[in-house]
């Protein structure tokens, strides 16, 4: 934890904008980084954690959310030195709130794709909003 919210100081103290590409970490089987985290017993379910895993999805942790937010221009970043304090990420990286993290995610996703559909709308570009479904729900 305390390395992640290091990590989280230094990307406050860039100059925005920016963006910022969370992947989760994968210990590929050969690699001397997978030799370690079996030594460390990190690797508990090798077909879930490394072959099924996700890469671009980040668990859903406090922490993780305040790195997806630490991409968002539009959040102050005093607001988020404060959500990043040691007594509060304690109280708020539990894993009983992981539900919430994602259902806020998600929410900020919706609300993100909404406005720029809403924008696109407006603009007369609604051959953008059907090339986003083709790509993105059709195939």
């Amino acid at each position: 934890t305390e390395d992640l919210l290091k990590t989280l100081d230094l990307i406050l103290a860039i100059p925005r904008p920016f963006n910022l590409r969370i992947s989760s970490l994968i210990c590929f089987p050969g690699t001397k980084l997978s030799e370690k985290a079996r030594e460390d017993n990190l690797i508990k379910d090798e077909l879930n954690e490394i072959y099924r895993k996700n890469f671009m999805l980040p668990s859903f942790s406090y922490i993780n959310f305040l790195f997806i937010l630490s991409d968002k221009n539009y959040i102050p970043r005093s607001l988020l030195r404060i959500l990043s304090r040691k007594s509060l990420v304690k109280v708020l990286n539990k894993k009983s709130l992981n539900v919430l993290y994602r259902t806020l995610f998600q929410l900020m996703r919706l609300g993100e794709l909404s406005g720029k559909g809403v924008r696109a709308l407006l603009k007369g570009e609604i051959n953008k909003i059907f090339l986003y479904l083709k790509e993105n729900f059709i195939g």
